[in-house]
């Protein structure tokens, strides 16, 4: 609410960007009004990114490697 001209949220997971959605719908924003991108590529931001719900992006990563 205090900042109604953000239109893209970088997230560094995905876990992050889940609340971000959370509160985006509480400030009455639309999906098409912001854009996501995060990293993880979890099983939920894939489906969000294919019905085009504020997830634009996640990068998939191997656990192993970026850890």
């Amino acid at each position: 609410k205090d900042h109604p001209d953000v239109d893209t949220i970088l997230s560094i997971n995905d876990a992050g960007a889940f609340g971000a959605v959370n509160a985006l719908k509480a400030a009455g924003k639309k999906p098409d009004d912001v854009m996501i991108f995060s990293v993880d590529a979890e099983q939920e931001a894939r489906r969000m990114i294919g019905s085009n719900e504020f997830f634009r992006g996640s990068f998939d990563t191997d656990p192993q490697r970026a850890g």
